[in-house]
């Protein structure tokens, strides 16, 4: 099993968390990571669930890139929170997702556009 320290560590220098604008109505969060090297997103998608993609490279002379992502609130809640103490480099963006997560999609969902706004503006800075 890999360890929760190692995957933080990974995320740092390979992951996203990014709150982006769907069809410029509100903000959504994504949560991901991408690697050439398929058999450690594997592990990680042991650990935390999630799917694994291939993305379309224009340039054929590169290599393969795989990418890991979450597909649903909570469990990108809980892989951020199990790897928050870890996270030096994407710390604030972590502990951002994790703030944007319990205020607008935990409980009944909220429609509140203008705050989901306010944090997707909040990664743009």
């Amino acid at each position: 099993m890999i360890s929760t320290e190692y995957v933080a560590c990974f995320f740092d220098g390979e992951g996203t968390v990014v709150i982006y604008l769907q069809k410029s109505k509100y903000a959504v969060l994504t949560v991901g990571i991408s690697n050439t090297n398929k058999h450690i997103l594997e592990l990680i998608k042991v650990k935390y669930g999630g799917n694994i993609y291939e993305r379309k490279i224009a340039d054929k002379g590169r290599k393969r890139v795989f990418q890991w992502k979450l597909g649903t609130i909570a469990s990108m809640f809980a892989f951020l929170l199990d790897i928050a103490s870890y996270v030096v480099v994407k710390k604030d963006a972590v502990d951002l997702a994790l703030e944007y997560i319990e205020k607008y999609c935990s409980g009944p969902i909220k429609q509140d556009v203008s705050g989901r706004m306010e944090f997707y503006l909040l990664t743009k800075t």
